[in-house]
């Protein structure tokens, strides 16, 4: 039976340095025409022998003492990072191959909690999710012990686990594409090529955001990050946080479907497992973040305590009534400005009721 050791927060910062890729954009025929391609022409050392055995990895571990949520995905190899010389083409090679490679699809996961066990299965694409009642854990961090089987071996793993006080508090919850970070989702080609031969350092903050977040946790609030990108890219994201300061619990959809509609499943979630919370919600100008948390703020007006909408181009109108009641910002620091005022701010959401 494989057992892996606690790592440290050194190894923690490095765990995370590479990813999957994005399975969106429907963009898989020609990935895969090009991993054919790349196949006989790469350098025997873009090989992607991997340790035997699987890996899980934790997307989200959050709670209160009266309920948990737990999700993440089972793979049915390790990912082993690429050294940070990888030539681009051997970045390339890797990025196409680990595309394709699915999920330990319906294999139970068996997690264990401060004694208590709980098991989930795994999907067609090897993801799951635990929302269940809590054991009545104290707030703070909790070590999570997590185990998938074939039948003949088990793999091992551990991670964190942040209960949340149920006392009443504020949390962030954010978008990622332009609005944590400076991708680009409106201009797919460049995107791409970031995606094919990028990795957690390339990534690039938009303006103030770091210093944004990093405040934010200074100050105790949660930190909860969704987005309509692919769970595939987890793995670089998750490295991003770690290496910025600003670890997070991160929400994505699950495979290729879904679309945006999943943005107000999650919120919807986070406030069942977090009733007594008002959520400030960020988000930007190029997708659908407006129309999504004004209708949760319909939904729940009492659980909104300020909406922030970034304006990703200039050609984006700021008299737009799809931005009604809402604050819009090219800077970070506007927003912590603007909350500094959290009268303005609570005046400002009635707007959208």
């Amino acid at each position: 039976m494989r057992q892996r050791s606690a790592p440290s927060d050194g190894e923690l910062q490095r765990i995370w340095l590479e990813w999957t890729l994005l399975d969106d954009h429907g963009m898989r025929p020609i990935l895969l025409g090009l991993t054919i391609i790349l196949s006989g022409t790469l350098p025997a050392a873009t090989s992607l022998a991997s340790p035997r055995g699987k890996q899980i990895l934790l997307h989200t571990a959050i709670g209160t003492p009266s309920a948990l949520l737990i999700s993440g995905r089972a793979r049915r190899r390790p990912i082993a990072p690429l050294p940070a010389d990888s030539s681009r083409l051997r970045k390339l090679g890797r990025s196409l191959r680990l595309l394709f490679e699915g999920g330990a699809r319906h294999r139970a996961i068996v997690i264990s909690i401060a004694g208590k066990r709980y098991t989930t299965l795994t999907d067609r694409r090897g993801y799951f999710q635990l929302h269940t009642e809590g054991d009545n854990l104290s707030p703070g961090r909790h070590i999570v012990s997590m185990e998938v089987s074939n039948g003949r071996s088990a793999t091992r793993d551990i991670a964190q686990l942040q209960i949340f006080a149920t006392t009443p508090g504020i949390a962030v919850v954010s978008d990622i594409d332009d609005t944590l970070l400076d991708t680009g989702v409106d201009r797919p080609l460049r995107m791409l090529g970031r995606a094919l031969v990028g990795s957690a350092r390339d990534l690039r903050a938009t303006p103030g955001a770091l210093a944004f977040f990093r405040q934010q946790k200074r100050i105790h609030r949660p930190l909860l990050f969704i987005s309509s990108s692919p769970a595939s890219l987890y793995p670089r994201l998750r490295a991003f946080t770690l290496l910025k300061g600003i670890a997070a619990n991160l929400l994505l959809r699950r495979g290729r479907r879904g679309g945006h509609a999943h943005k107000l499943e999650k919120l919807e979630l986070l406030h069942t497992l977090l009733p007594n919370y008002r959520f400030i919600l960020l988000g930007d100008s190029g997708q659908r973040d407006p129309e999504i948390y004004r209708r949760f703020a319909a939904n729940h007006p009492e659980a909104v305590h300020h909406i922030a909408i970034r304006r990703h181009s200039d050609r984006v109108r700021l008299d737009d009534v799809r931005f009604t009641g809402m604050q819009i910002f090219e800077h970070f620091d506007e927003v912590s400005s603007h909350l500094t005022h959290s009268g303005s701010a609570r005046a400002a959401v009635n707007k959208l009721r």
